[in-house]
């Protein structure tokens, strides 16, 4: 939680019951704590940087739910959508602009 909380910015407790079951299912299935700190970075750097408007909804109970250990843990953050209804990421080129000269 410790770990959670410097990466994250906020201070939450180290009590809540959600984050205490969450934590102790996964300590229980024996995994290390490196893979915690992984999943941490990651979805940090996803939810400041790449979707700042969903990282509120960021906290451990979620992030640390066995059902998601593995995607989280190897998870490499998608860059941004493009605006709503739009079919083409800000960063990508339009796709037919390899076809002119």
């Amino acid at each position: 939680m410790e770990y959670f909380n410097l990466k994250s910015g906020r201070n939450l407790g180290y009590d809540t019951i959600e984050s205490i079951k969450a934590i102790d299912k996964i300590l229980a299935a024996g995994k290390p704590v490196r893979e915690f700190m992984t999943i941490t970075n990651n979805q940090c750097h996803w939810g400041k940087d790449v979707h700042p408007e969903k990282f509120e909804n960021l906290f451990p109970e979620t992030i640390f739910r066995p059902s998601h250990w593995s995607r989280y843990l190897t998870n490499v953050p998608a860059p941004p959508k493009g605006p709503k209804g739009s079919k083409q990421s800000p960063e990508s080129p339009n796709k037919y602009e390899k076809f002119y000269l």
